[in-house]
């Protein structure tokens, strides 16, 4: 995935998000000093909370990869690499909002699209270990 400086303005990797008050999850980023970016997922059941990771350059492909076990844990790995773990504050189960619609580059209601190229998408259903997630970047 490249991604160029945008401006400043919040962009969706992946939302499934009816509203931001309803339940749902999504992988965003802001660009949060000019070619440092921001990159978070917020459960939005019973309040937000984010792991964050900064400094990638402009137009770089990277490899993103967030895990996610409520009430656990969330990490982000950038390149396969750990950059965030959090372990406080961390959100129950996600709600499903049947209203929800899952979107690939935008926010769940189909605004903020995304100015990158993303390549593939891989939502699963467990939390995957850093050793597979290394497979999944080095495929």
């Amino acid at each position: 995935m490249a991604f160029p400086p945008d401006g400043g303005n919040k962009q969706y990797f992946v939302s499934k998000a009816f509203t931001y008050s309803q339940g749902g999850y999504r992988f965003a980023s802001s660009n949060n000093p000019p070619d440092e970016y921001d990159f978070g997922i917020d459960i939005l059941d019973a309040g937000s909370s984010e792991v964050t990771g900064t400094a990638l350059a402009a137009s770089t492909r990277v490899h993103l990869a967030v895990t996610y076990n409520p009430g656990v844990d969330m990490t982000l790995y950038v390149n396969s690499l750990l950059v965030t773990h959090k372990t406080g504050n961390v959100p129950g189960a996600i709600a499903d909002d049947p209203k929800a619609t899952f979107r690939i580059g935008c926010r769940g209601d189909g605004a903020d699209y995304v100015s990158a190229r993303i390549a593939e998408v891989r939502v699963y259903d467990r939390v995957l270990s850093q050793s597979e997630i290394a497979t999944i970047y080095n495929q």
